[in-house]
């Protein structure tokens, strides 16, 4: 509307200089009155394109600066947003409980492939394994306590993987190696000792209460 009115402005200002002019024509021959036409008609044409163009560049960087603004406001407003998420007690409580349910799913799932599980007997469950050649430690593939120790120790049974009863160990890699790691120089001799009581074993799926 306001591009309008302004146009509107312009035409009507290059008639209104032209009015003296207008009220003669009806005495002029008709070449002049042709020419009159023309001329002022070229003079609207390029004046009011010449205001159009100009309203549209004015309006074209606006609306970029108005964009750019609201892209500034809408990055900061999804920063707001993060860290009202990130803050918030429950959406934590929420991902670390989906993070325990997945670690708890990948360790019950690596407790059949352990060559071993540690026991304190019943309140603590380790699940150690060593490929040689292809790991440079013994690595914890999965570990539980109460509830999660006893459905460790379950799986073991039905999968015929050795449990063997070390509170002390078991404790010891339980607080301080995480799963998926590699058992620390300290611990190396108490565990190979271990390893080396399974391997000893007949048959790897007897099982030690």
């Amino acid at each position: 509307i306001l591009k309008i009115m302004i146009i509107g402005l312009i035409a009507y200002s290059v008639l209104a200089n032209k009015a003296d002019k207008i009220t003669l024509l009806v005495a002029q021959p008709f070449i002049e009155v042709a020419n009159f036409i023309f001329y002022t008609s070229f003079e609207l044409v390029w004046k009011m394109g010449l205001t159009y163009i100009v309203i549209a560049l004015i309006d074209y960087f606006y609306q970029k600066w108005r964009f750019n603004e609201d892209m500034k406001m809408t990055k900061q407003e999804l920063k707001d947003e993060f860290r009202q998420i990130e803050g918030d007690p429950l959406i934590k409580s929420r991902v670390r409980a989906i993070m325990r349910s997945k670690l708890r799913q990948l360790m019950i799932k690596n407790v059949p492939s352990a060559d071993v599980i540690l026991t304190n007997p019943t309140h603590y469950a380790v699940a150690i394994k060593y490929t040689q050649g292809q790991m440079s430690a013994p690595k914890v593939v999965a570990k539980g306590v109460d509830f999660l120790a006893m459905k460790i120790r379950d799986i073991a049974i039905e999968n015929n993987v050795p449990i063997v009863e070390n509170p002390p160990l078991t404790r010891q890699i339980y607080f301080n190696v995480d799963v998926d790691k590699e058992i620390p120089e300290n611990l190396y001799k108490a565990v190979a000792q271990v390893l080396a009581y399974v391997y000893s074993l007949k048959e790897k799926s007897y099982t030690i209460y």
